[in-house]
């Protein structure tokens, strides 16, 4: 039952969540290897690395999530 102002067949922004989660992947994949690969790191180094490396996860788990939907909804393509 349509009980909004939203249209009837409103398609999901999957091409826009994907390239948002994929970028921040590689910006904080590559903020976490700096943080922790860092020869003269420090603890704040080491910490800033750890939680880079905790959003590049859940980064790529959303892509997971969005190209699983896009492939099951079959109106868009995956990059």
């Amino acid at each position: 039952m349509h009980t909004g102002s939203e249209p009837k067949k409103a398609l999901s922004a999957y091409g826009m969540r994907l390239a948002l989660s994929l970028g921040g992947f590689v910006v904080f994949a590559a903020l976490a290897l700096w943080g922790l690969l860092l020869p003269d790191r420090t603890d704040v180094m080491v910490v800033l690395g750890l939680v880079s490396a905790v959003i590049a996860v859940v980064a790529l788990v959303d892509t997971a999530v969005v190209v699983r939907k896009m492939r099951r909804d079959g109106s868009q393509r995956p990059v």
